[in-house]
């Protein structure tokens, strides 16, 4: 039988899950909007002044037909489009599907980009105080009923956190989709580590370049210094925090639709806390959707639409309050599922312990249930030294489906050669599907499929990201214990919050403790499949110079491990195989009942850690451990023998 082709083999994936059920590969919800609507008058680049003279240029999108209505109104640092197209995209959504609905749509160009004049400062307060005016200003126009709707995703859904924090009284309530609440954390520096996708992909292209080369009308040269700015401002200062909307959360009154999705968002964390810290009518619903959610067709007309009518006060339309304030999907299922807080009180934590058996560099590291005996206590990762950037461990197979709901955490020991240093995490399931297949009914012509494929051979194997988390060595300060987790939540001490406005450098090689959080997500891990867990040296300005040998720890000592929110299923293992089959490792679990237990809540452990005398008194000591001559794993998870 010919060997299976990258090309098969996607197709194989596609058309088994597709099949079972077991991963929204298509869902009509996918499908982009195509919608025309009725005739619409549009009034393009309508300035209007603002407080301290300055014009910001609006365009209207409104129906044909003679009369007042709400209004959606959206603003972003982006040129206005074509004037004889209403725009259609990732953000915005179709204006012209809105305008259809009964609405009249206001898109502004922020204060010096487009056709507004003025200087472009990034979510300044001058930016956020416009809001409140145009708002205004919109409400007392013939075409206006007096009724304001924020809407948007992304750059949008930001404005809209910062004008509800206004309470213009003209606005109806806001509806944020894949919002960010707090630029500093979740855009440009994630982890504390500056972000490249938010300077280039983001500021330095959809910015500054859309508005030197917009498709239609005048350039704009956008001159403000972002990366100037990044360098000034490293640490979560002034600056950040006035561009900052979670810290007057509380001063919100209107009702609030919190849309996000596992998939698309940077900011699923700090909007998750966000929603704890809403004083106004408020619901959240958590979205298992790779499309961008404002081209979704059954988000706009099943979730966001109906919100909308009940904000305009429509007797037809299904009672908000009446909804669960948090929902979900998880994302290897489109059922909708409802918890009563954040992070679910229901989870399990789990500790799953790094590792590591030989010396032998191709050998796998494991994921356990404790640290075995005859483990190796150290591993060093440096780019400069061995070469090596990564380390990766593996579980054996899950017996049963394992599904995980809520934070995620990696409590990590690490000790470096320099004064800092920083680190990128991924989890991730690898799939195996002859695993997968061998206890399932299948249709004869799927069997027939994946026999013809020879799906035994290395390339029937697939590894997808669950969630990524990253954290700076020198930013690894958590915010006041009691100012974290006062809700008796005892989960909630799984979603370590960083401080940022600090910088403590590490003291050479000496063990320090980093809780790396991970985006949350809700997951359904396969029987069969074994979940793998790589660990990153990662880059940064500050750390360029730097010659940096990093070591792991992972002993009885300092046991470094991944925290995991069981919802349901055992997270259990079959035993390694003698067949030379794909089953390297075993993996046991241990369900750790009161988390108190184990990672942040044990000040004398912690206090042990930086303790010299304790060390001395526990008897190998640390210098001792990175004497050891350790050879480390490989860059990536090793296929099966063939």
């Amino acid at each position: 039988m010919k060997n299976l082709s990258a090309r098969h083999h996607n197709f194989l994936l596609l058309l088994f899950f597709g099949i079972v059920g077991c991963w929204p590969f298509i869902s009509l919800a996918q499908i982009p909007i195509q919608a025309s609507g009725p005739l619409i008058i549009t009034e393009s680049n309508q300035m209007v002044s603002m407080r301290d003279g300055i014009s910001i240029s609006l365009d209207i999108y409104r129906p044909a037909q003679s009369g007042s209505y709400p209004t959606l109104y959206s603003s972003a640092p982006y040129p206005h489009a074509d004037d004889s197209r209403p725009p259609d995209n990732e953000q915005t959504g179709s204006v012209a599907w809105f305008v259809s609905q009964g609405f009249n749509y206001v898109i502004a160009s922020s204060r010096g980009t487009g056709l507004s004049e003025g200087q472009y400062e990034f979510l300044s307060r001058n930016e956020q105080q416009d809001h409140y005016e145009i708002i205004e200003w919109i409400a007392g126009q013939s075409w206006s009923d007096g009724k304001v709707l924020g809407v948007g995703s992304g750059y949008y859904a930001t404005a809209q956190w910062q004008m509800a924090i206004q309470n213009p009284p003209s606005l109806s309530c806001i509806a944020p989709v894949n919002g960010i609440v707090q630029p500093y954390q979740d855009w440009a520096f994630n982890g504390g580590l500056a972000n490249p996708a938010f300077l280039q992909d983001w500021y330095e292209t959809e910015v500054r370049r859309n508005n030197a080369f917009p498709t239609s009308g005048t350039p704009r040269l956008v001159s403000y210094d972002m990366r100037l700015q990044m360098l000034a401002h490293p640490l979560y200062d002034e600056y950040w925090q006035i561009r900052s909307s979670l810290p007057s959360m509380e001063a919100i009154n209107v009702p609030v639709f919190l849309a996000d999705s596992w998939q698309e968002s940077v900011a699923l964390r700090s909007n998750l806390i966000a929603r704890e810290r809403l004083n106004s009518i408020h619901k959240m619903a958590i979205f298992s959707s790779e499309a961008p959610l404002m081209q979704d067709m059954v988000f706009l007309q099943q979730h966001l639409l109906p919100y909308y009518r009940w904000c305009l006060q429509d007797e037809s339309a299904p009672d908000f309050n009446a909804l669960p304030d948090l929902t979900y999907q998880n994302r290897t299922q489109n059922l909708w599922q409802t918890i009563a807080s954040w992070p679910p009180e229901a989870a399990s934590y789990t500790a799953m312990f790094l590792n590591r058996q030989s010396l032998d560099a191709d050998a796998p590291a494991t994921l356990d249930f404790e640290i075995q005996d005859n483990n190796i206590s150290l591993s060093r990762i440096s780019t400069q030294t061995t070469g090596r950037e990564s380390l990766t461990f593996i579980s054996g197979p899950l017996t049963t489906d394992l599904e995980i709901t809520g934070p995620i955490m990696l409590e990590l020991y690490i000790s470096s050669s320099e004064a800092d240093t920083a680190f990128q995490v991924s989890l991730s399931e690898e799939i195996n599907l002859q695993q997968i297949t061998s206890g399932l009914s299948l249709p004869s012509f799927l069997l027939n499929v994946i026999e013809s494929a020879n799906i035994s051979n290395a390339a029937a194997t697939s590894s997808i990201v669950v969630t990524t988390g990253s954290l700076k060595a020198s930013m690894r300060t958590l915010v006041d214990a009691n100012g974290q987790n006062n809700s008796g939540n005892n989960n909630a001490n799984f979603q370590p919050q960083y401080d940022f406005t600090q910088s403590v450098a590490l003291e050479a090689s000496r063990a320090t403790r980093l809780n790396i959080a991970l985006q949350p997500t809700a997951y359904n891990f396969r029987a069969g499949s074994r979940i793998v867990l790589k660990i990153s040296q990662a880059e940064d300005d500050s750390l360029a110079g730097l010659q940096r040998e990093d070591s792991l720890l992972h002993s009885e000592r300092y046991p470094s491990r991944i925290w995991l929110p069981v919802m349901s299923g055992q997270l259990t293992t079959a035993e390694p195989e003698e067949d030379l089959s794909d089953i390297p490792v075993d993996l046991q679990s241990e369900l750790i009942s009161n988390p108190a237990s184990g990672i942040i809540f044990d000040p004398d452990f912690v206090g042990d850690l930086n303790d010299p005398a304790a060390s001395e008194t526990r008897g190998n000591t640390l210098g001792d451990a990175i004497d050891n001559p350790v050879i480390f794993i490989r860059p990536s998870v090793p296929e099966p023998l063939e």
